[in-house]
């Protein structure tokens, strides 16, 4: 069993995860890749499954938004 990531790695996480969603990968090659890479079950990944729509909107509005500043 892998230890409890901390706030930081789970972001990172879930970067990958939401990466690996926007790329196509479906839910059992995600969960099989979080599985090796980081030692954790696969309702831990369908948690970070969940929470990568909001870190993908995040990452795009920070880019909306820099891209609006840079032309005002």
């Amino acid at each position: 069993m892998a230890e409890k990531a901390d706030y930081a790695e789970s972001q990172k996480r879930v970067a990958e995860v939401a990466e690996m969603m926007l790329s196509g990968e479906n839910r059992n090659e995600i969960v099989r890749f979080g599985s090796k890479k980081w030692g954790i079950g696969a309702r831990q990944i369908e948690k970070n499954m969940v929470r990568a729509p909001a870190a993908i909107r995040a990452k795009i509005n920070a880019r909306t938004k820099l891209s609006v500043d840079s032309h005002t």
